[in-house]
């Protein structure tokens, strides 16, 4: 598994791996200037693990004067003082370098700091306990790379979840972090790629079943995926008819569906919420293109199954699509065993926003979570 962490320069960037080449000088000097925008910096392939962040303003601003992010590869030092003294005039490089020398053996310092957002501080491990979430998917549905993607903004360390995803024995993908925007919101937006044998792979019910049993989660991370699961096997075999535990996914096979499920619940059993409430979702109409099965109507049958099997609300959004995906239903159907609109909250704690990858013209594409107290806690 290959993780990366993007993000723009007015947050604190990543050197991304996956870029082409290396960050011009005079987007190095608009940097220095403080004059952020929207501008991406492109950045070049230096090293295959997670490399270096660049410092200077954006982390003062975030993170008050004199901070500096000692994320650092130490395979990185090496291959880039020649480009120090290339372009040594820019200040905010050159410190990069000069810097990330004195940090490079501090992994406490390297773990806790490639996990910090831009909007929340991480949250340590059982720290919501007696909290609630409120999960709003009222303006553009839910998904499970969206529900990942507003966790993770919400304070789960992004390493934490790469350690948990590497204790089950699932092969062929990696995982990516990017701050991305949404109607000027920042949030984060999570995405599984399928590399080599985890590509068009398709997995039954009772394969995934044993793929979790036999990982080393905890037990409570394996009921929570393991009833999101069993609810999603359920819907597919009511749909076409055949009973659940021969149901053969397709999608939801597929390694990056596993992985936003499971993730969900490792982010889940880190938290150790008290209740879990769920807004009404958006069920658009329309036609649902380049699934396996061919073209399916919106709401895919799998998730009006999932949603049939749970207390949860529902309502037309008034525009065309697919804003709930199966995987989203099954997650909200088995996760949350409160639905409706705003819980009775005597303190909202936080928020955190996860991005979906459609882009809709007339709301953003966003899943909100809320972090707060009940009256009861």
């Amino acid at each position: 598994m290959v993780m990366t962490y993007t993000m723009p320069p007015q947050y604190f960037a990543y050197f991304v791996p996956q870029a082409k080449r290396l960050v011009s000088l005079s987007t190095l000097k608009r940097c220095e200037r403080g004059l952020y925008n929207k501008t991406p910096v492109p950045l070049c392939e230096i090293s295959k693990t997670l490399a270096l962040r660049s410092d200077g303003q954006v982390f003062t601003r975030l993170r008050g004067p004199g901070t500096f992010d000692p994320c650092m590869s130490t395979q990185l030092l090496p291959r880039t003082s020649g480009l120090v003294s290339r372009r040594r005039k820019s200040s905010v490089y050159f410190r990069c370098v000069v810097e990330a020398e004195r940090f490079k053996e501090t992994q406490a310092q390297v773990s806790e700091h490639s996990s910090r957002i831009l909007r929340n501080s991480l949250l340590p491990s059982g720290s919501c306990k007696g909290n609630a979430l409120f999960i709003d998917a009222s303006v553009a549905g839910i998904s499970g790379d969206m529900f990942v993607g507003a966790l993770l903004d919400l304070g789960v360390p992004f390493e934490l979840l790469c350690r948990q995803l590497s204790l089950i024995d699932l092969h062929g993908y990696s995982v990516l972090v990017n701050v991305t925007e949404r109607s000027c919101i920042a949030a984060l937006r999570f995405s599984v790629e399928s590399t080599g044998a985890g590509r068009n792979l398709n997995r039954n019910f009772l394969e995934i079943q044993d793929l979790v049993n036999s990982s080393n989660l905890t037990e409570g991370t394996k009921k929570k995926a393991l009833a999101a699961f069993t609810a999603l096997a359920k819907a597919e075999g009511s749909t076409h008819g055949i009973h659940y535990e021969h149901v053969c996914f397709h999608e939801v096979g597929a390694v990056d569906s596993i992985v936003d499920i499971v993730a969900v619940a490792i982010c889940l059993e880190y938290l150790n919420v008290q209740e879990i409430y769920v807004s009404p979702l958006p069920l658009g109409n329309g036609i649902i293109r380049g699934t396996s099965h061919g073209p399916l109507p919106a709401p895919a049958p799998a998730t009006l199954d999932c949603l049939c099997q749970s207390p949860v609300y529902a309502f037309h959004p008034g525009v065309d699509g697919e804003f709930v995906t199966p995987t989203g239903a099954c997650l909200a159907a088995t996760l949350s065993a409160n639905p409706g609109h705003w819980p009775n909250m005597c303190r909202l704690l936080r928020v955190g926003y996860g991005a979906g990858s459609k882009s809709w013209a007339d709301r953003p594409n966003l899943l909100r979570i809320v972090l707060g107290l009940t009256d009861s806690a």
